[in-house]
């Protein structure tokens, strides 16, 4: 197992249709409230053709979301 399939299992993304192919830290902010990111770059391994939530056919062609995910510091978060 990879170290980006931990992260994802980390994260809690279980699908094996996604494939990470990249991974980087940015910081944003300055001073104290200075953050670090960790961004996961990834696409799904197939065409979806229908929501597979409610079946709609009204999917974007080659669309993509930006997603943030925010967990808090502790003993499985960053330090």
């Amino acid at each position: 197992m990879s170290q980006l399939d931990n992260t994802l299992k980390l994260l809690g993304i279980t699908d094996t249709n996604i494939q990470v192919f990249g991974t980087r830290e940015e910081f944003h902010g300055r001073g104290s409230g200075r953050k670090k990111y960790l961004v996961i770059q990834a696409e799904l391994t197939y065409t979806l053709r229908r929501c597979p939530s409610c079946g709609s056919n009204t999917l974007h062609p080659n669309g993509y979301k930006l997603t943030h995910v925010h967990y808090l510091q502790g003993p499985y978060g960053p330090g």
